[in-house]
């Protein structure tokens, strides 16, 4: 998915329907993505932001954005990296 959303905000696809539907499959899959969560997170973040995603879903996508980075920054910090 994430592979997916990089390659349209690329190529700068700013259709609303699909980014929206993006971030509804990202919201609604985020336990299936636990497994790579950061760098998933990371692509995703980029991608919308390159597209500067403001949809339907963007506070949502973006507080769980914001929520992965956080618990990547803190789980760094506990192992000092």
């Amino acid at each position: 998915m994430a592979v997916l959303a990089v390659a349209l905000a690329a190529e700068e696809v700013t259709e609303p329907l699909i980014w929206d539907k993006f971030a509804d499959l990202v919201l609604s899959n985020e336990h299936k993505l636990y497994q790579e969560l950061f760098q998933s997170c990371s692509s995703l973040g980029w991608a919308f932001s390159k597209i500067n995603y403001t949809g339907k879903h963007a506070p949502l996508f973006w507080k769980f954005i914001e929520k992965t980075f956080v618990a990547e920054l803190d789980r760094v910090r506990n192992t000092q990296y």
